[in-house]
């Protein structure tokens, strides 16, 4: 059997490139993405175990420099949370690793079997975080306080809800004024819970319609009410339907979640074949259907006012290859082709840590798709614009600027080199192409941009994608094979001015 390394050292190998031309049209405005619009994620316990870290002014340096940001502090974990606002302030504990993911996606041990304390400190310390890296934060809260779930950690959970306690939390925050200066988007309820079986989608859908009542009653005054959100699923089937349905006059967004290679066992193969990237992230995901919730979303609820969130999302759910070069073929393609769809957030698994996941590491350093998601941030416009290829071997996704220029994710996850042109577009580009540091290397940890190799500073300052952009001297941009990117135009796009 061949491993994952076996996998990418092999891909590591030179490969011979002849080359091909291809023009990117691009036609009429889709929508207007909001800001923020990108946006992370992080596990409950895993934000307690490494608060400390988390505050280092080097980390929230990092974390800032991705300008503004959507930040989902929830997970599994989420919902094995007692609120002890009452409890003592301490000293935080050592940081504890994350824990591995088991051998089956949905075994036991990767589930809790008791609740743990959270405190008025290690919230406020949460918002603070918020607030100094201009994050917008969305709180996932515990459905399962109450439900006995210990005698099966996989299915079943006995008994409903005790809502007394998220009640209390609640209270607590209005009460002390905590969401003063705060960009809090909002409480979300629950994560994953209908398609492990841990509850019904009938007890998921009359739960979320208590904590929207909850909250009505909490902060009386609509004007400075954070929004309900739910029900955080993994799958986009009736279930997902009925929950729409049923929340729709209740609740601000609906939330889930999506990995499309699944256990990442092809994502070697997957990640560099253009059909798979195309085909595979929303209509043919193998994970959660997410064309379905899409369809279903816009059947409806996006009329009513009801926001759409993918507040989680990788390219798959074990993490061989997250940190490393070629998931950032997934990533791109994930941030273009969700840009066209209308939803409100795209948030990447997860933000900070020591695990696979972790976009900004605790030990220092970033994973590679943290310079993709610094490039989205500084270069792409927020209008989103259909856009076509000459040559299904390239992906392209483009946006426009304020100032009428056009702005591109570029992949080219091919074999060969590309020479790429915009129809109805003579002049030049400023190009920012994405190359593994060492080149043909796509399990690398580090990325170059046009050759430079981007690194965090010891003061957690980034090399910053603008900074390494470089000039046409002809109309068009070579993308070297397996490569990806951002262009943008120097002069107006004549479909920007449409």
């Amino acid at each position: 059997r061949i491993t994952m390394a076996l996998k990418l050292a092999l891909l590591s190998l030179p490969l011979l490139t002849s080359g091909f031309n291809v023009e990117v049209g691009v036609h009429e405005q889709l929508n207007t993405l909001p800001s923020p619009w990108i946006g992370f994620g992080q596990e409950m316990w895993h934000y307690l175990d490494i608060l400390p870290e988390w505050q280092q002014q080097s980390v929230l340096t990092t974390l800032k420099a991705l300008g503004s940001y959507n930040l989902r502090v929830g997970g599994i974990s989420a919902d094995w949370v007692y609120y002890n606002m009452k409890m003592p302030c301490k000293p935080p504990s050592s940081p504890v690793p994350p824990p591995q993911l088991p051998t089956g996606y949905r075994d036991a041990p990767w589930w809790p079997t008791y609740e743990r304390n959270l405190t008025s400190c290690e919230f406020v310390a949460l918002l603070d975080i918020v607030r100094e890296t201009n994050a917008s934060l969305i709180f996932d809260l515990s459905e399962l306080h109450g439900r006995n779930c210990h005698f099966n950690n996989t299915d079943d959970c006995a008994g409903y809800w005790h809502k007394d306690n998220v009640y209390a939390f609640l209270n607590y925050v209005n009460d002390k004024d905590l969401l003063r200066g705060a960009h809090f988007l909002g409480w979300e309820l629950g994560n994953e819970l209908t398609r492990s079986g841990h509850i019904t989608i009938e007890q998921n859908i009359q739960d979320s319609l208590k904590l929207a009542q909850m909250i009505q009653d909490v902060w009386t005054d609509a004007s400075t009410r954070p929004d309900t959100m739910g029900p955080s699923t993994d799958i986009c089937d009736s279930t997902s339907q009925a929950y729409m349905t049923s929340t729709q006059k209740a609740l601000n967004a609906f939330t889930y979640h999506s990995y499309p290679d699944k256990d990442d066992s092809t994502s070697s193969v997957d990640l560099l074949s253009p059909t798979w990237l195309r085909n595979n992230l929303l209509l043919n995901d193998a994970h959660a259907n997410s064309h379905e919730c899409l369809v279903q979303w816009n059947q409806g609820p996006r009329q009513a006012g009801v926001k759409l969130y993918l507040t989680e999302t990788n390219s798959g759910y074990r993490g061989e290859i997250f940190p490393y070069f070629i998931n950032g073929f997934w990533y791109m393609a994930s941030l273009g082709q969700y840009a066209r769809t209308g939803i409100s957030m795209h948030s990447r698994w997860s933000i900070f840590g020591s695990g696979p996941f972790a976009l900004v590491n605790q030990t220092g350093g970033a994973a590679t798709d943290y310079f993709v998601a610094l490039g989205f941030q500084e270069l792409m416009g927020s209008r989103v614009y259909n856009t076509s290829t000459t040559d299904p071997r390239l992906l392209a996704y483009a946006h426009c600027n304020d100032d009428n220029r056009a702005t591109a994710i570029l992949l080219n996850p091919g074999n060969e080199s590309s020479s790429v042109k915009f129809t109805s577009y003579t002049g030049e580009f400023d190009f920012y192409i994405y190359t593994p540091s060492q080149a043909g290397n796509l399990n690398s940890t580090l990325v170059s941009i046009n050759g430079h190799t981007m690194l965090l500073a010891a003061d957690g300052t980034p090399d910053l994608p603008r900074d390494s952009g470089k000039r046409t001297e002809t109309g068009s941009v070579s993308m070297p094979e397996q490569s990806y990117g951002y262009v943008v135009t120097v002069d107006e796009h004549p479909a920007c001015k449409a």
